[in-house]
């Protein structure tokens, strides 16, 4: 009886042990097992629950405060829940999905063109404005860039004589006043052609600055419209690589939606929608029109029969009101 109860017990504490250990990893792992959940729930009981959602990065270079953001989002949720009697998302600080505004290149080339006046649209009329910008710049940067050059020549060939007349006199103890006085007045001249070279130099760093953004802009445009030309260069870069305005993305750290470009706030509810679509599980359509098409390229705020169509197959529900 002792060894049978010796043995239950060694059981016992094998199976306590282990339910133990089963219970620590999913404690550790909870985030990520929840994450499992929602997105489980998301393929198999779709529309069931609503997306929490929270703001996480948000850039104070895009010009917009939180509480813009944050309406921004809920107009673009609407456009979704609108022909629904139930919400598909729902603001929650501590909302599985991220939002983020996140600055980098794309935005920084928008407002760049903004500065030179050049709104761009997705559209061919938008890449031959640009096209014609970019020609002209390059034009205009090649006569620059050619001046500077010789200006520059012209000055390291002055100062090199300024510098060797300065050696002839240091050799023999001094210059006479006069010379002395005429290379003081030498050496104030070449400082003051540094500085407008200097000054040029960065007109023309801005003007690189400004092609680049257009080569960069246009090398998108011919990538998304499917127009068969050769790259425009960018002057002394690389492309800075794909060029989305938005993602969303599902991983190992959980679902998040990433917003790098817009031009107003209209075009900023259109981007966040169509991640918004993904993030329920909506690929792209081939409506030119639709929010889900792959391009940004309407102006419309509200789901097109194509879009409802897929909202209607992925929610599992019959019937979907069609109004805008």
């Amino acid at each position: 009886m002792g060894s049978y109860l010796s043995n239950y017990t060694k059981k016992t504490v094998i199976v306590a042990l282990f339910l133990v250990a089963i219970v620590a990893l999913a404690f550790y792992y909870r985030d990520t097992i929840s994450d499992i959940v929602v997105r489980l729930e998301s393929i198999y009981l779709p529309c069931r629950q609503p997306i929490e959602y929270r703001i996480g990065a948000l850039d104070n270079r895009f010009g917009i405060t939180e509480t813009e953001f944050l309406e921004a989002i809920s107009s673009a949720e609407k456009i979704w829940e609108d022909h629904l009697n139930n919400d598909l998302f729902r603001y929650s600080s501590s909302g599985k999905m991220t939002v983020n505004l996140i600055y980098d290149y794309r935005q920084e080339i928008t407002d760049k063109l903004e500065k030179m006046g050049i709104r761009v649209e997705n559209d061919r009329a938008s890449y031959e404005k640009l096209k014609t910008k970019y020609e002209d710049l390059i034009s205009d940067y090649e006569q620059q860039r050619q001046w500077l050059g010789l200006r520059v020549k012209s000055f390291n060939d002055r100062r090199k004589k300024y510098e060797a007349d300065v050696a002839y006199w240091n050799r023999r103890g001094g210059a006479p006043k006069d010379e002395y006085d005429h290379l003081s007045s030498e050496q104030q001249a070449l400082n003051i052609e540094a500085n407008a070279i200097n000054a040029q130099q960065e007109k023309l760093n801005i003007l690189v600055d400004n092609i680049n953004a257009i080569a960069e802009t246009l090398n998108r445009l011919v990538a998304l419209l499917n127009i068969k030309v050769a790259q425009f260069n960018e002057i002394g870069r690389e492309s800075s690589g794909e060029f989305e305005e938005g993602v969303y993305q599902f991983g190992p750290d959980g679902q998040k939606i990433d917003i790098y470009q817009f031009n107003d706030r209209n075009q900023l509810v259109r981007v966040l929608a169509h991640e918004l679509g993904h993030a329920l599980g909506i690929d792209h359509l081939e409506d030119p029109e639709a929010i889900m098409y792959r391009l940004n390229t309407s102006n419309n705020l509200y789901l097109t029969e194509d879009d409802i169509l897929a909202l209607k197959k992925k929610c599992n529900i019959r019937k979907v009101s069609y109004e805008h």
